[in-house]
């Protein structure tokens, strides 16, 4: 147990502390506001806030101020770099920086600044979908949204912590992997109705096209019994979000509910794997809808549906959160940009979602993605050579600080025709890596 001093014992100030200190390594926290139950000196102590000589037993962080507020303003912010306490010249950003205490900066505050997306609340302008630009983050800016700056901040605060209290048992979570897969459509030309198949073939003849719907040739979207193979051999679930929605638009171009197959596909996989759900571009307008997508998914595989991402990454802070809430949705896997690949929220661990302008923790947890091969080909224009090498990279990062990859994959990149041969080797890369499950 380590006893945690702060004079102001805030929402934000547990909850950040509670992420860190309790589901980062596996302290039990005793918080307080009174300063004589620091005077114990053999008990391990944290105290947060004005640095107090009186009490050198314990670990002193100087409060920059953001954790005892209780609104939304804009922070003044300077990042600069400080010397790595673990690893010999690496240089390390860092925000709310301080000129006593026992660490350069208040590790609290910073980190509850980026894990809160607490930048997303303040004025901004939206990118083509309506989401928040990758380019208004702080991450972006200053060069470290390819780091999961949290974890290396805490990595220090560690080495601190066994420097001042060798007794301290500290467990870091260990490293997990799951593959993820956004369905957006199951096939290319197969479930697509009559008036549809029939306007795509005069707009786009094809000779596959029409042995496809013939039967004479399978879909090029069609990997599934593929991916199947590796994840039950393997003993480590995918999970695959699917889309529900009966109204189609400039964004919602699904295979269609109704059809058959889809739903004989959606059946099987969760026989063995698990589902989650893809909610459609119209329902972030039209809240009505979410509920009416879920229940037709809990109605097919006859079971509770908990998870789900949001299709185009359209996510709204705190607007989406709490509609997903609402409607029971436990597991959230839209923490990270839908036009570059790192980590938005600086973090490579689920984590519970903190209602800002609530001040309250949710019961709602955040699974954080740092790559999607969409991003790779699309939005970052890379060859799948250069793919290749960031997800390994974003892999081995992951791995390195005890987080979750949690990579996205789409049905349309991971076929092996010609076209796409280069591409499926990014993820057939990853499958030779040691399977864990989240």
């Amino acid at each position: 147990m380590i006893l945690f001093y702060s004079h102001i014992l805030s929402e934000r100030l547990k909850y950040i502390v509670t992420v860190l200190l309790t589901e980062q390594l596996g302290l039990t926290v005793h918080f307080t506001n009174h300063l004589d139950d620091l005077k114990n000196e053999h008990q391990p102590a944290i105290l947060y806030g004005k640095v107090n000589g009186e009490f050198k037993n314990a670990l002193q962080v100087r409060a920059q101020g953001l954790l005892e507020e209780d609104h939304i303003q804009n922070q003044d912010i300077k990042v600069n770099n400080y010397c790595s306490l673990t690893e010999i010249n690496k240089r390390i950003p860092a925000f709310f920086q301080s000129d006593d205490g026992d660490f350069a900066f208040d590790l609290f505050a910073s980190s509850f600044y980026l894990l809160s997306r607490y930048e997303e609340y303040l004025p901004h302008t939206k990118d083509s979908y309506g989401r928040f630009p990758h380019e208004d983050s702080l991450a972006f800016q200053h060069g470290f949204l390819h780091r999961p700056l949290i974890h290396e901040w805490l990595s220090d605060f560690v080495f601190l912590l066994k420097n001042k209290f060798p007794n301290l048992n500290i467990q870091r979570p260990a490293f997990r992997m799951q593959i993820s897969y956004d369905i957006d459509q199951a096939w290319s030309y197969r479930g697509k109705g009559f008036i549809r198949s029939i306007g795509g073939l005069l707009k786009n003849p094809s000779l596959q096209r029409i042995k496809v719907l013939l039967g004479m040739a399978n879909d090029p979207f069609d990997v599934f019994e593929k991916w199947m193979k590796y994840h039950v051999e393997n003993k480590t679930p995918g999970i695959f979000f699917f889309p529900t929605n009966l109204k189609h638009g400039k964004y919602d171009k699904n295979t269609f509910f109704k059809y058959k197959p889809y739903q004989s596909l959606i059946q099987k996989l969760n026989e063995s794997q698990q589902i989650g759900l893809h909610p459609s571009w119209r329902s972030g307008d039209f809240s009505n809808e979410l509920q009416a997508e879920k229940t037709r998914l809990e109605n097919l595989i006859h079971q509770p549906v908990k998870q789900s991402r949001q299709h185009y990454i359209r996510l709204h802070i705190p607007e989406t959160y709490r509609l997903l809430n609402q409607v029971g949705i436990e597991k959230e896997y839209s923490m990270g940009y839908g036009s570059i690949n790192g980590f938005r929220a600086s973090f490579a661990d689920q984590f519970p979602w903190f209602d800002l302008p609530n001040n309250q923790t949710t019961q709602l947890r955040i699974y954080p993605f740092s790559f999607m091969d969409a991003n790779s080909k699309y939005e970052q224009k890379q060859t799948a050579e250069i793919t290749l090498e960031e997800i390994k990279m974003y892999f081995k990062t992951t791995q390195e600080v005890g987080g979750i990859f949690v990579p996205i994959f789409h049905n349309f990149m991971t076929n092996q025709s010609a076209e796409n041969k280069s591409w499926y080797a990014v993820y057939a890369w990853l499958t030779t890596q040691i399977p864990s499950s989240v």
